[in-house]
């Protein structure tokens, strides 16, 4: 949670672009897995749990992150 705030934070900008300026931020999809609680899961499907999860942030609103 925090590195995803951080990157979040960091990439939040404002680019003075003509001729409007634009807005930069960004929408991150994390996957989770408990070692104690789940087996581990492959590449791909921590990777589809990242992707959908950063579907579900972009759903709720720009400049946001989901867990998985």
């Amino acid at each position: 949670v925090a590195i995803a705030e951080r990157l979040r934070d960091q990439s939040r900008q404002q680019i003075d672009a003509v001729p409007v300026p634009l807005e930069v931020s960004v929408s991150i999809g994390v996957a989770t897995y408990c070692p104690d609680l789940e087996e581990r899961p492959s590449n791909d499907q921590l990777l589809r749990r990242a992707d959908t999860a950063m579907y579900r942030a972009k759903g709720t609103g720009k400049d946001t992150f989901v867990l998985e």
